[in-house]
């Protein structure tokens, strides 16, 4: 709580000066807060003209090295715009944490509560006398609230649509002010997005939104870029219930996306052994409800740090890179035909997406840099860089369905990546999930197609 505005219940009310009733319980807070914080503050007034509201502002500060740091101003305000005093607190320390912030919250709330009107009925002013001054209390409501209410979208909506130019700018400002909201205000980056391509509006209404989505969407990308499959689907899956795409009841299952793309880390070993403890049953279950719920995830693909080929490990919980070795496990290990969606779409992704940065999500690595030793299970079987072998798997799956047409063509792609890659005889140990057969590469797959 950096700022906090309580609009006073009080009936009288002049503009020009302060009712002796009103002026008489602000005094007494101030005289409050001087024994309180032991200070004696600054005092300034303001009169009322055409422009501005009389105020009154004590500001209290003290900067001693020796004891703790206080900055904030109080203020009394004859709103004629709302017909109402008000009062205006701002903290000037970034902190909400430290001691005084959290004691100055108690006293403040304590005193003026009983004379205020309540958030509902605040938003209900508001919306009786909605303009450029009076939708900045809704600045101060949000900063106050846990979770911001469908009134308070409604009245940004209603203000965003307003024929005053600068009300639909200083609406879009304080929404950009509140980038942690950024989840709450997905409907209202939709109708932004929608205004700008719909380009009707004057260029400095259309740049103020424009700032106003991006400061929105970089926000989302800080929170989401860090995410790991572990907490990215979770995450997700609470969107999906706040948009109503599905039920608080289904989170569970859409939750199990998670063990389809650990399945390749979820290893079993016994000396040179390796086996996946995943059963195809199991991913069978897994892929379906992924595959149901595809088009909505990718979206999220582009989020996360950059996977990072050096740091192989017999693991992967970057979120695309998850799925591009996902998708080759479906077929090398479990051999399911429904394995060749997967294996284009995961290799299609990983070659094209990028970040608002304009940096490779999956940067590409060809299979010659691989150090091939007996330990090697991290960096070939989990490693998405290597998405060119996708081609090569496509093409065993479509010779085993006898398309012998498609075969060649995913053979020839995956030599457009891979011309001349030959893999190392005999190093048959610790990473092997399938020991009947060498690793692919560039000889096997010419010899695939007769060259």
């Amino acid at each position: 709580m950096n700022a906090q505005t309580y609009i006073l219940t009080f009936e009288a009310f002049e503009a020009n000066q302060f009712t002796q009733e009103v002026y008489a319980i602000w005094q007494a807070f101030i005289d409050q807060l001087r024994e309180i914080t032991q200070l004696d503050p600054s005092s300034t007034q303001k009169l009322a003209d055409t422009q501005h509201f009389l105020t009154e502002r004590y500001v209290f500060l003290r900067q001693s090295e020796k004891e703790k740091r206080v900055h904030f101003s109080i203020e009394l305000i004859a709103d004629h715009g709302f017909q109402k005093y008000k009062i205006s607190y701002f903290n000037y320390q970034w902190s909400s944490s430290n001691t005084h912030h959290k004691q100055l919250k108690t006293i403040l709330n304590k005193y003026w509560l009983p004379y205020a009107y309540s958030v509902q009925e605040t938003l209900s002013l508001v919306a009786q006398n909605l303009n450029e001054n009076t939708v900045w209390i809704l600045d101060h409501i949000i900063n106050n609230i846990e979770e911001v209410s469908p009134e308070i979208l409604q009245l940004f909506e209603t203000a965003l649509q307003d024929g005053d130019e600068e009300l639909q700018i200083m609406a879009a400002l304080i929404i950009e002010t509140n980038e942690e909201y950024w989840q709450a205000f997905q409907v209202i980056i939709r109708l932004l997005t929608q205004r700008i391509e719909d380009r009707k509006d004057p260029p400095k209404v259309i740049e103020s939104f424009k700032q106003t989505v991006r400061v929105l969407q970089e926000s989302k990308n800080d929170e989401y870029k860090s995410l790991d499959i572990n907490q990215l689907f979770p995450k997700i899956a609470k969107e999906f219930i706040r948009a109503k795409l599905i039920n608080e009841s289904d989170q569970v299952s859409f939750n199990e996306i998670i063990q389809l793309f650990g399945a390749p880390n979820n290893v079993y070993a016994w000396y040179s052994e390796r086996s996946l403890e995943t059963s195809r049953k199991d991913v069978i279950r897994y892929l379906k409800v992924y595959e149901q719920w595809q088009a909505h995830i990718e979206p999220y693909y582009r989020y996360g740090h950059i996977y990072d080929s050096k740091y192989n490990r017999e693991s992967c919980y970057h979120p695309l890179g998850c799925y591009v070795i996902i998708s080759q496990f479906l077929w090398h290990y479990y051999k399911l035909d429904t394995a060749e969606a997967h294996l284009i779409r995961s290799a299609q992704m990983a070659e094209q997406l990028v970040r608002d940065d304009g940096k490779k999500v999956i940067p590409f690595q060809k299979l010659n840099t691989i150090e091939f030793t007996d330990h090697y299970a991290g960096q070939y079987y989990h490693n998405p860089s290597l998405y060119a072998l996708n081609y090569f798997y496509l093409g065993e799956l479509y010779n085993s369905q006898k398309q012998h047409k498609k075969a060649t063509d995913a053979y020839q792609k995956f030599l457009v990546f891979e011309p001349d890659f030959i893999a190392p005889r005999l190093v048959l140990q610790d990473g092997f999930y399938d020991l009947s057969r060498q690793i692919p590469d560039s000889r096997q797959a010419k010899e695939r197609i007769g060259r």
